[in-house]
């Protein structure tokens, strides 16, 4: 009765097996020319990696990356044996920070599902940022306010969110106030900051980003 009972169990897990491959190979030869493309979120500059889900093998399957700009990218990639095509979309693609929209087809099939990934802007670069100030001598008598604008940028020109920014003067009698409702730049990479002083004289400005400890510029 054991015997019997292994035997049958060994022919479920069998018919099982054969109903799980049979099912497998139905639902890609339903739609064989049906593919989704997947990126893995990248720094402005680097390289990103793009791939489709699994398809028909060693066929030419076509990419479209959208760029946060509005430009589009057409790359063909054949599938290797296991039906997956990959490549990577190299740096000089990437100096744009923020999401890109990719899907993928068959030669002669429709666009996939359309799916998404993130560039982030790379690190705070001291050429890039920018520094303005609203008018370059102010009246020395403690009311009349020069207002700066510090911009952060990566090396690519990309904004740079969040990011705290210190003033500070040469002199203890300037008075150096945030005006910018938060702490941080926000999403244009900007904080604004005034400075009055009721002593004349010349004043060296420094402009520190806290957040990544570089020094911008001193003026």
């Amino acid at each position: 009765m054991k015997k019997t009972l292994n035997s049958l169990f060994t022919l479920v897990t069998a018919f099982a097996l054969m109903l799980s491959q049979s099912s497998a190979a139905m639902a890609l030869n339903s739609n064989p020319f049906e593919v989704e493309a997947y990126g893995i979120d990248t720094i402005a500059g680097y390289s990103a990696q793009v791939y489709s889900s699994k398809t028909l093998p060693n066929k030419v399957v076509e990419f479209t990356v959208k760029k946060p700009n509005g430009n589009s990218l057409n790359i063909p990639v054949e599938s290797d044996d296991d039906g997956v095509a990959e490549f990577d979309l190299y740096d000089y693609h990437t100096k744009k920070a923020g999401t890109y929209t990719i899907s993928a087809n068959l030669e002669g099939g429709n666009p996939g599902k359309t799916n998404t990934f993130y560039v982030f802007p790379d690190e705070v670069s001291e050429v890039s940022s920018e520094i303005e100030s609203s008018k370059l001598l102010g009246t020395a008598n403690g009311v009349d306010k020069v207002y700066l604008t510090i911009t952060l940028k990566d090396r690519h020109g990309n904004a740079i969110k969040g990011h705290e920014v210190e003033v500070v003067s040469s002199r203890s009698a300037d008075k150096v106030q945030l005006i910018s409702e938060e702490q941080f730049t926000d999403k244009n990479g900007e904080i604004l900051y005034s400075v009055a002083s009721s002593e004349e004289g010349i004043s060296i400005y420094s402009f520190l980003d806290t957040t990544s400890n570089k020094v911008l510029d001193e003026r």
